[in-house]
């Protein structure tokens, strides 16, 4: 479905550009704070000049964030509402580059599953891109937070810890995996690989970071 670009366009990041400002060092007042509106900004000024579209409102709304229970699938330092966002904006940054790498237009993609949500941290930046989306997870908790925080923009399952999905072969054009497959074992890490193919449509793409 996908193949490769002939005509690269311009990255949306350089080296020069994923050196830490100096008001986001661990010395600076609130650095997460400082990170949320500077991350959230990139990704806001991204949308519009490439897309033509605006941050949809759950991309930084408080009280759509988890809190404290974040914790139970993100470090600590990641509980913080500003750190939530912050960090989920800046990581949906470097997924656009790397589809923007294989010549794919997000725009283009008609349904994309978060496999591994945790509590919609990732998922949330893809609403005003336009895809069905799906989210699945294998902590209780965090399925039912964001059956009730997205669960009317994004069809949320939760999957148990066998390679076993409840998606029909070739249903979607993208699967991404955040730090997922470190917490999966290394002995059943193949067939939650061969999982993800049987769903994917022909020519599609999975982007799994450990």
């Amino acid at each position: 479905m996908h193949g490769p670009s002939t005509n690269r366009r311009h990255s949306i990041m350089t080296t020069s550009q994923l050196s830490v400002p100096a008001f986001m060092t661990p010395d600076a007042v609130d650095h997460w704070q400082a990170e949320r509106t500077y991350w959230l900004g990139r990704l806001r000024d991204h949308y519009k000049t490439r897309f033509g579209v605006e941050l949809d409102p759950l991309q930084s709304d408080d009280e759509a964030a988890p809190g404290v229970h974040a914790g139970l699938v993100q470090p600590k330092a990641k509980t913080k509402t500003d750190a939530f966002f912050a960090t989920g904006a800046r990581a949906m940054l470097f997924y656009l580059q790397e589809l923007e790498d294989h010549g794919v237009d997000p725009t283009a993609l008609s349904a994309v599953l978060d496999f591994g949500m945790g509590f919609g941290r990732l998922t949330r930046h893809w609403l005003p891109l336009g895809p069905d989306l799906f989210g699945t997870d294998v902590t209780p908790e965090a399925v039912e937070f964001c059956k009730t925080h997205l669960g009317h923009r994004v069809s949320v399952n939760r999957n148990g810890f066998d390679p076993e999905l409840s998606y029909k072969d070739g249903a979607l054009e993208l699967v991404f995996a955040n730090s997922v497959f470190t917490h999966i074992q290394s002995k059943d890490a193949s067939a939650w690989a061969k999982e993800i193919a049987r769903i994917l449509r022909p020519r599609s793409l999975a982007i799994v970071t450990a």
